[in-house]
C-alpha cells in the first residue's frame, strides 16, 4: 500500500515537472510558456459585481495570447494549426500558465475563470485525469479550489450527458462550475436544471435588438430571475457600450464583463465603477 502511494505521488510530481519545464519566469515575476516556436502569455479580463453600490472586480477570465516572433497570433488559428495530441497538451499547459500567473498577484477573494472543452476531454479520458491532478495541486500555488471556476461550453452540439458528467465530476473537487454560451435563440433550461451550475454565463445574443424596449428588458429580466432561482449566479459577457451596460443592469445580472469596462490585460487590473454615473 505504501509503495502504491509512493508511485502515485512520484507519477504526479513527474507529470507536474514536465508541464512546468515549458514555463519561464520574467524579471517582473510573470510567467511565459513556450511551445512549437510560439510563446504563450496570459491575459486577464476583469469580471464585475455590484458590491456596496459600486461595480467591483470579483475575478478574471484567463485568455491565452500566442506570440510568434514579435507578432500576436490569433488563438483560434494557433490551436487550429496543432495536431490533436498537441492541442490537448497545450490546453493543459495554458491552464498551468494561467494558474501560476494568477496566483502570484490575486487577492484571496478573487476567482479565476478557465475555459475547458468537455467534448475534447471526453475523447481523451486520460486528459481529464490530468485535469484532476492539476486541480489537486492548486493549493501548492496558494489558491483555494473554490477560487477556480471552470467554464463548460453549452453548445447544442455537445452531448448533454457529457456536460453533466464533467460538471458533476468537477464539483466533487470543490471548484466552481459555470455553463457558458447560454444562448437567446436556443437556450437550454434543461441543461441548467440538470447540471445545477454555480454560474450561468449568458452570451452576447442577449444584447441584440432594441435594448431600450421595455418589453425586451422585462423578458430578459424574467429569464435572469428564473436562472437565479436555481441558485446560480447570472453573468453577461461581451458588454461593449453604454447602452448594453444599462440594459444588463436593468435586467438584473449578477456579473458583467466586456470591453466597455476593461480589455484583457497581462496585469490584474481592479477598476471601480459607480453604477449611477
Amino acid at each position: 500500500m505504501l509503495l502504491n502511494a509512493f508511485l502515485e505521488n512520484f507519477e504526479e510530481k513527474t507529470a507536474e515537472r514536465k508541464i512546468r519545464d515549458f514555463l519561464t519566469t520574467h524579471k517582473d515575476g510573470t510567467v511565459r510558456a513556450a511551445f512549437l516556436e510560439h510563446f504563450l502569455d496570459s491575459v486577464f479580463q476583469p469580471i464585475f459585481e455590484i458590491r456596496n453600490t459600486q461595480l467591483r472586480v470579483v475575478g478574471y477570465e484567463a485568455l491565452i495570447r500566442p506570440v510568434a516572433g514579435r507578432e500576436d497570433v490569433d488563438p483560434s488559428l494557433y490551436f487550429g494549426s496543432l495536431l490533436q495530441d498537441d492541442q490537448s497538451f497545450v490546453d493543459l499547459l495554458c491552464r498551468e500558465l494561467h494558474l501560476t500567473n494568477f496566483s502570484q498577484r490575486a487577492l484571496s477573494h478573487e476567482l479565476l475563470a478557465l475555459n475547458i472543452s468537455p467534448e475534447a476531454l471526453s475523447e481523451h479520458m486520460h486528459r481529464f485525469e490530468e485535469l484532476k491532478q492539476q486541480i489537486g495541486s492548486i493549493s501548492n500555488l496558494g489558491l483555494k479550489n473554490h477560487q477556480i471556476c471552470f467554464e463548460l461550453d453549452l453548445s447544442q452540439g455537445i452531448d448533454a450527458g457529457v456536460v453533466y458528467t464533467f460538471a458533476s465530476n468537477l464539483k466533487e473537487t470543490g471548484v466552481t462550475v459555470a455553463l457558458e454560451g447560454f444562448d437567446a435563440d436556443c437556450a437550454s433550461f434543461a441543461r441548467v436544471l440538470h447540471c445545477r451550475p454555480d454560474v450561468v454565463k449568458f452570451n452576447r445574443s442577449w444584447l441584440e435588438g432594441n435594448l431600450s424596449n421595455s418589453a425586451q428588458i422585462e423578458l430578459v429580466a424574467n429569464v435572469v430571475t428564473a436562472i437565479k432561482s436555481t441558485g446560480a449566479k447570472t453573468h453577461i459577457e461581451r458588454v461593449e457600450n453604454q447602452a448594453e451596460y444599462l440594459f444588463a443592469m436593468s435586467c438584473g445580472f449578477d456579473r458583467l464583463q466586456g470591453f466597455y469596462f476593461a480589455k484583457p490585460n497581462p496585469d490584474l487590473e481592479r477598476p471601480v465603477y459607480n453604477p449611477i454615473q
